[in-house]
């Protein structure tokens, strides 16, 4: 990339509870896939290696604190997860809860935000959040591969996430675009999207900022899985070493 470079991160990569924390969960569902997305940090760290781009990790579990959500949305941290209560978070003050957010959630933003910032002293930062999803859980069909996520009104954000929806097809991966702008969302009557990429989007300029998330069907072998990952690596190098000529 010609001016500015690419940030990789991944919100959901490890169930960890610090020993500060009481779930009030058994072991089994503490690290189960309500607590984390398994095989996104493994994912995340071969695309930031192949990019060498900087990489930043949640590190601890989502039922701690939902780094991917806005401190102030109330599913920030969860009473209850896929129909699964937290007894130790419903037990919680505001005060307890807003306790929690300051020692985990801000950190891991305010960590984003210092690399974002580095690189967009240089140019575009084009960011790129990776997930693992079930089919299942999501309500999307089993065949469903990748899910390239991004906002077609932003034109650097269209310019890459068509890219790699592109290379992706081209190796005959089963994939979907899904438009999380806030105006698509709102025509489309859903929720307000809550995610880092909408968030960091408030903050920055189309000119500055390019956000996405990229999400693996844990469906998928894991062989599968990093050769979709080396395809959509291989597309954000090829765009952004020719300086991204459809933005």
């Amino acid at each position: 990339m010609p001016e500015g470079g690419v940030l990789i991160t991944c919100e959901h990569a490890r169930p960890d509870v610090p020993r500060s924390v009481q779930l009030g969960l058994d072991e089994g569902l503490a690290r189960s896939c309500l607590a984390y997305e398994p095989g996104a940090m493994e994912l995340a760290q071969i695309l930031a290696m192949r990019l060498g781009a900087p990489l930043v990790m949640g590190q601890v579990s989502r039922l701690v604190v939902d780094l991917s959500l806005a401190e102030t949305h109330p599913e920030c941290v969860p009473d209850v997860l896929r129909d699964t209560p937290i007894p130790g978070n419903l037990a919680l003050t505001d005060e307890q809860r807003a306790g929690r957010i300051a020692v985990f959630h801000r950190p891991y933003r305010r960590a984003v935000l210092e690399e974002i910032e580095e690189i967009t002293s240089q140019g575009r930062c084009v960011h790129v959040s990776v997930h693992t999803f079930s089919p299942a859980q999501d309500g999307v069909s089993p065949d469903l591969e990748v899910q390239v996520c991004y906002d077609p009104a932003r034109l650097g954000e269209q310019c890459w996430g068509t890219r790699i929806l592109a290379a992706l097809r081209d190796a005959r991966f089963e994939v979907r675009a899904h438009c999380t702008g806030r105006r698509r969302v709102e025509q489309r009557g859903e929720p307000a999207q809550a995610g880092c990429s909408a968030w960091l989007r408030d903050r920055y300029d189309d000119d500055a900022y390019a956000g996405l998330e990229l999400k693996l069907s844990r469906g998928m072998s894991p062989e599968r899985q990093q050769r979709a990952v080396w395809v959509a690596s291989n597309a954000l190098r090829t765009a952004t070493s020719e300086g991204a000529p459809c933005c």
